[in-house]
């Protein structure tokens, strides 16, 4: 029983490092407020936060790495449910121009922030009581200068960061190169799971160890139980012999027993044998 759940509990552990990196926020919590992107984040409106506005909910998106110059945010949309009659999603800050959507297709490009900053709005239809509005953005922070050796470089000439978010399943690059087979081999997630996965074996040999000598431990502990004995009592010399309930202890004279207050032998013979011994 043990084995299985040890298995099972390392299959889920590889199967969540290797699955996406990008953490996850909500525009609830952040509305109105500025999300620092470091390396990527996932930014989510789901129907029941919809209801919960009271007016148009606003993002700022922000490259969190001070230490570059030349870098950018980019948006890809993973997921959009929106209808029109319920509001319309607008970034501003990724062209010359706003862009807004609705309805229930994503758009298949990215885009990518002029500055180090850009914008998300969900902007509501005035009047509108019953929301079932939900999309799912995927925001990575960018480098267009020159990539160092903790950044891979992607074929469009932007540089993300390499440990975290190639392969992991989401197309960070915005042409999907950081997806491709011929890099997809020992990246950071792979590594992870691949180390949690020994060390989840590693763990299940230590208990199937320790529970067989458990086991064998019993089994030795029932097999050798001490048996009840008895010990008998040893009289020892000038001491004498306790007497046992309901049992009158014998004593021996001449080889013939006789019981405890029988009467002396000159008490015990008889008339006839006291006159024979007199003559």
């Amino acid at each position: 029983m043990y084995v299985k759940y040890n298995i099972v509990l390392c299959l889920l552990l590889t199967i969540a490092e290797v699955s996406s990196y990008a953490p996850i926020e909500y525009m609830d919590s952040n509305c109105n407020g500025t999300l620092y992107v470091a390396a990527a984040n996932r930014l989510k409106l789901d129907s029941y936060m919809v209801a919960g506005f009271s007016d148009n909910c606003q993002v700022q998106l922000k490259a969190a790495d001070v230490f570059k110059s030349s870098i950018a945010v980019r948006i890809s949309f993973l997921h959009v449910h929106v209808p029109c009659d319920e509001g319309i999603i607008v970034i501003n800050g990724f062209g010359t121009a706003v862009t807004s959507w609705c309805g229930y297709g994503s758009p298949s490009i990215s885009f990518k922030s002029l500055t180090d900053t850009g914008t998300v709005k969900f902007q509501k239809n005035s009047g509108v009581s019953v929301f079932t509005s939900s999309f799912d953005l995927l925001i990575t922070e960018v480098n267009y200068g020159f990539c160092d050796t903790t950044e891979f470089q992607c074929d469009n000439g932007d540089c993300i960061n390499k440990i975290l978010l190639t392969c992991d399943g989401n197309n960070n690059c915005g042409d999907d190169s950081d997806e491709a087979a011929g890099i997809c081999i020992w990246t950071y997630p792979v590594i992870v799971g691949v180390s949690l996965g020994a060390v989840g074996f590693f763990a299940m040999i230590v208990v199937c160890v320790v529970t067989l000598r458990y086991r064998k431990r019993r089994v030795y502990t029932h097999q050798n139980i001490a048996q009840p004995f008895y010990i008998q009592p040893h009289q020892q010399y000038g001491v004498k012999p306790q007497q046992q309930y309901g049992v009158q202890p014998q004593l021996q004279y001449g080889g013939q027993q006789f019981a405890e207050g029988t009467p002396s032998y000159q008490e015990s013979i008889t008339p006839t044998a006291i006159s024979f011994l007199q003559k």
